[in-house]
């Protein structure tokens, strides 16, 4: 379960700072959010990978565009 830890703990050897989301095993998860050291949150979208062609033709401005062509 993804979790955002609301203040900074220290759990086991590492320090947690307040605002930093962690994948948590559930049971651990919802101990923390029952004591209110942290907040459940969604997944975050997942972004897809761009052909590096793809992502220079969408910068691309239509000065570039048109230089493009001529050539």
């Amino acid at each position: 379960m993804l979790i955002q830890f609301a203040t900074q703990i220290l759990i086991g050897f590492r320090t947690y700072g307040e605002g930093e989301i962690v994948d948590f095993p559930d049971d651990a998860a919802s101990n923390l959010i029952d004591r209110g050291i942290a907040r459940a949150i969604e997944a975050p979208p997942v972004r897809e990978a761009v052909n590096p062609a793809v992502h220079r033709a969408r910068k691309a401005t239509k000065r570039g565009r048109h230089e493009t062509r001529n050539r």
